[in-house]
């Protein structure tokens, strides 16, 4: 099987692929596909609001499942510790606030994340979007917990198409 972790934004990039990665997608296991998506309400998506037009997350979401009863935390990076570990924040010491930039802090490695569970068992894991748990040591970042490949940027107020941080053109 594959786990393919995605943003919002790169939503887009990956429904032009999806088809393109069909022989890759293996029978056997369940391929898995988790959408995080940052400052997000029950409202902003079709199934909840006809208003709101979605559809490629509504497909998705149809023929997948929806889970639309859980905490989530009020910043980025608890939200994706908890995400990738299956974990309260408050049990890693990451509920209070998101990992900045050049803060020399990321991820604890103790704590194991579900792509590298998921590798034990055979999956390929890849990212596309927002890391945002800690890039100032090799072993934060995302390729070194679990994910074989990762495009996208590693911290906050990043531009979507150029991949370069607003606040400091020098990183992303």
């Amino acid at each position: 099987g594959t786990v393919l972790c995605v943003t919002l934004h790169m939503l887009l990039l990956l429904s032009a692929l999806l088809p393109s990665l069909g022989p890759v997608w293996g029978a056997g296991s369940p391929n898995i596909l988790y959408i995080l998506v940052d400052d997000f309400g029950y409202s902003d998506v079709s199934w909840n609001n006809p208003t709101m037009h979605t559809p490629v997350l509504e497909q998705l979401a149809r023929e997948g499942v929806i889970l639309d009863q859980f905490y989530s935390q009020p910043r980025c990076s608890p939200s994706r510790a908890a995400l990738l570990t299956g974990l309260y924040p408050y049990k890693m010491s990451i509920q209070r606030g998101n990992i900045g930039p050049f803060r020399p802090s990321g991820l604890a490695t103790v704590f194991p994340t579900i792509p590298e569970l998921l590798k034990e068992k055979g999956y390929s894991t890849h990212l596309v979007g927002k890391w945002h748990l800690g890039y100032c040591h090799q072993d934060y970042l995302p390729t070194r917990r679990g994910f074989d490949t990762f495009f996208g940027q590693y911290g906050q107020q990043t531009d979507h198409y150029t991949r370069v941080d607003m606040m400091n053109r020098h990183i992303g």
